[in-house]
């Protein structure tokens, strides 16, 4: 078993797809896997906030732990993410994830965050 964190550690999650790279870029910046992607600078950048402010750095993706380990070579951002994960299929607990989630960071279409710290 792995155990990561305590009661008081504060974790933040990100999204790959859509979120640290932009399929459909105004311009490209890197090729994954012989495609053509973007790299949402905003997001990085928030990542290096949250980095620097203690948190424990997640990057999980739909595509699996390997497709999120991968885009996170490709970025050079090892340094600041601590686990690479899949998204949960389904989830087993008591309350629903609106109750324990916390705050959402939205990124719009321009890559652009609603929210933060």
């Amino acid at each position: 078993m792995i155990r990561i964190g305590t009661e008081e550690s504060k974790f933040i999650y990100f999204d790959v797809d859509e979120t640290l790279i932009r399929w459909h870029p105004i311009e490209s910046e890197i090729i994954i896997d012989g495609h053509a992607m973007g790299i949402n600078w905003n997001v990085i950048k928030y990542m290096r906030k949250c980095k620097a402010n203690g948190m424990t750095v997640v990057v999980w993706s739909q595509g699996g732990c390997e497709w999120a380990e991968e885009v996170v070579k490709v970025l050079n951002i090892e340094s600041m993410v601590d686990v690479c994960l899949s998204k949960p299929s389904i989830y087993v607990d008591d309350l629903g994830q609106f109750a324990w989630m916390g705050e959402w960071v939205k990124v719009n279409n321009k890559g652009e965050l609603s929210s933060g710290f």
